[in-house]
């Protein structure tokens, strides 16, 4: 599992959810902080690759809210298409990386 597209992924969402909550907040488009709609699509793809045989659970849900987030009529992302893709890639992250963390600090603690 390459833990760097993870990462990735769960940066963009969080730049992306930073933005939508700026927006709604201040008004602000979210065209000028937002990484955008594109860039959250290919670290959703290649995330998809990544974790087809692994995790099919989350491999299958990702496509189906992939196509949800394609709309060509905006470039802004959508809350209410977002939330799904968001919790996925959190639930990627703390399995694969917060998990791992901790365990590796909790062994590091026993053995000193």
């Amino acid at each position: 599992m390459n833990k760097e597209i993870i990462k990735n992924a769960a940066d963009i969402c969080n730049n992306v959810a930073n933005a939508i909550r700026v927006n709604q907040t201040r008004g602000i488009q979210c065209n000028s902080i937002c990484p955008g709609r594109d860039t959250l699509i290919n670290v959703v793809n290649q995330l998809i690759v990544e974790i087809k045989d692994t995790e099919p659970e989350c491999f299958q849900r990702l496509i189906i809210e992939l196509q949800n987030i394609k709309n060509p009529y905006s470039q802004c992302v959508l809350p209410h298409q977002f939330g799904a893709i968001c919790a996925i890639i959190d639930i990627l992250k703390n399995k694969y990386i917060d998990a791992k963390e901790i365990k590796e600090k909790y062994l590091s603690a026993i053995l000193i």
